[in-house]
């Protein structure tokens, strides 16, 4: 009973100022180690390039191709840290998770929120990141401005009004149309694809956003939730609808960086 208590107070807010996510790249000949209560990350010179104490750990990401010891295993265990070995672009290969899982408070607590007002935040924030981005543009021509105004009058029906999911992601589409426009206006661009492959532009974006959805992915599987059961997107089989919605807000990093 106890061990229980334990794992539903471990997650606090002082977890996620105080506990680390350590990213170990084996593409970069990184390698992995530990010195008695610490993990060492070391380059291909056997030089430590990051260490800390296994007691501050959330969890160890291992991007590419690596042997899974025993030693790491038992380690991971004792200090209660989640191992995740993923593929270059980010996909789980593997996991262990330690600590968290058969959170049934969690997973009932996922399960009774209403959809469609945690949906409508999800939007305001992604919403308001392309406004963000707009406003950092250094020449505002007409389009720009225009672009910005019309993300207020979406801002606005968002913050003040109480849409259905088809309302939602209505105003979503109408403010993505208006931000691609504005956006990429100097790169001659016909609009966005998805998986089309039409254009450099296109395809970036393709596997940027790739990237987010499989790493938005493990953090959602590092916490326990159901990954398959969302709040905006719908559910259908082997959809992870939780991972389509929670990536929303965060797309504006893939196209600040194309």
């Amino acid at each position: 009973m106890n061990r229980r208590v334990h794992l539903l107070t471990m997650m606090s807010e002082n977890d996620f100022v105080e506990k680390r996510i350590v990213i170990v790249n084996s593409l970069k000949s990184e390698k992995l180690s530990f010195l008695n209560d610490n993990i060492l990350v070391k380059n291909e010179d056997d030089i430590t390039t990051h260490q800390s104490s296994c007691h501050s750990l959330l969890a160890v990401y291992i991007i590419g191709n690596f042997s899974i010891t025993s030693v790491l295993i038992d380690k991971a265990r004792k200090y209660g840290f989640s191992l995740f070995v993923l593929s270059p672009n980010m996909r789980v290969r593997c996991s262990i998770i330690n600590g968290i899982e058969g959170n049934t408070l969690l997973h009932r607590k996922q399960y009774e929120c209403k959809g469609e007002i945690i949906g409508q935040h999800i939007i305001l924030n992604k919403i308001e990141n392309q406004q963000y981005l707009l406003k950092k543009e250094r020449d505002k021509n007409e389009l720009v401005t225009l672009s910005i105004a019309n993300l207020d009058k979406c801002i606005d029906a968002l913050n003040h009004s109480a849409l259905s999911r088809s309302g939602i992601m209505a105003v979503e589409g109408f403010a993505a149309k208006q931000f691609f426009a504005a956006y990429y206006q100097k790169l001659d661009w016909e609009g966005r694809r998805p998986r089309a492959k039409m254009d450099p532009i296109n395809t970036s974006l393709d596997i940027g956003y790739s990237m987010l959805f499989n790493y938005m992915d493990v953090l959602l599987k590092m916490y326990d939730f159901d990954s398959y059961v969302g709040v905006l997107h719908t559910e259908f089989y082997k959809r992870k609808s939780l991972v389509c919605d929670m990536v929303e807000p965060f797309r504006c990093i893939i196209d600040e960086t194309t």
